[in-house]
């Protein structure tokens, strides 16, 4: 055990006297608080308004199921913008767009071959090859790897997706889909 005593930061003194005093302001969606969060997030440069920025967001408010998605978004665009702005910052669209398979791994589940549609591309003929119901020989090839997987080690599942899985293994692809030729 150490001899020298915890010395509580600013943000953590802040945390426990708001908790103590219940001051912290019941907000809804509808109050619409959470817009000026991202206006402030982007304006995030240092570590230290990172500190503030985020111990404001759970200090200052008391969250509901809605207000509460707000806040965490807010706390990860002022991180994104406070790493964007250091001296290492500059990110390139593709290192973005990685930023964005990450997320959707982490919070959605997705972490075999995916494709994300933007419907308002379809507004432009030039897109209609991104509509196509195409899958590469790649994902098709993942595809049949999972289901022939999931044969083996989900042998509780019903019937007919079991027998949806045998026809994928057995080259079947489903839902109306092709594989899209390498030519």
């Amino acid at each position: 055990m150490s001899n020298s005593a915890h010395v509580a930061t600013p943000a953590q003194n802040r945390r426990r006297v708001g908790a103590k005093l219940g001051a912290r302001k019941p907000i809804k969606e509808e109050d619409g608080v959470h817009e000026a969060w991202l206006k402030e997030a982007k304006q995030i440069e240092t570590p230290e308004q990172l500190a503030d920025f985020t111990d404001r967001l759970m200090t200052d408010y008391e969250h509901d199921y809605g207000t509460i998605i707000h806040a965490i978004w807010a706390a990860m665009m002022a991180a994104f913008y406070c790493l964007e702005h250091s001296d290492q910052g500059g990110i390139t669209g593709f290192q973005a767009s990685c930023l964005g398979r990450s997320a959707l791994q982490e919070f959605m589940g997705v972490n075999g071959p995916a494709r994300v549609l933007k419907f308002e591309e379809m507004l432009y003929p030039q897109s209609a090859e991104r509509f196509a119901p195409q899958l590469s020989a790649e994902s098709w090839n993942w595809l049949q790897e999972k289901a022939a997987e999931s044969l083996q080690e989900q042998t509780a599942a019903h019937a007919q997706v079991r027998a949806h899985w045998v026809a994928i293994c057995d080259g079947q692809v489903p839902f109306g889909w092709t594989v899209k030729s390498d030519g």
